[in-house]
């Protein structure tokens, strides 16, 4: 499989729950993620659980409410992991937050 299979009938195996589309999914994507997330995320750590936040996500929306353009794959993973970075970050500052005024 290659970047042109994302049409109709890779997101209908995708969302049937294939295991080869399921692995092709998150091999691909998980490549381009670690990219994406070792330029914006320190903690290797992080990285991994945005990575399996993201993947959960998008399998969950895909499995229940299917995808308007599977052309469009891609781009709606990447603003999946935009999100889950976000409230990553929103989260840690949270936590050292607490943290820093438990110490005082």
């Amino acid at each position: 499989m290659d970047v042109n299979s994302f049409d109709q009938e890779y997101v209908q195996r995708l969302r049937e729950g294939d295991p080869e589309t399921q692995r092709h999914f998150t091999r691909y994507f998980g490549e381009l993620l670690n990219v994406k997330l070792r330029n914006r995320v320190r903690s290797p750590h992080l990285i991994e659980e945005v990575r399996q936040e993201t993947f959960l996500r998008v399998l969950l929306i895909v499995r229940r409410d299917g995808v308007d353009h599977p052309e469009r794959l891609g781009a709606f993973v990447n603003s999946v992991c935009n999100n889950v970075v976000l409230e990553t970050f929103r989260r840690e500052q949270q936590v050292a937050g607490n943290v820093a005024n438990q110490e005082r």
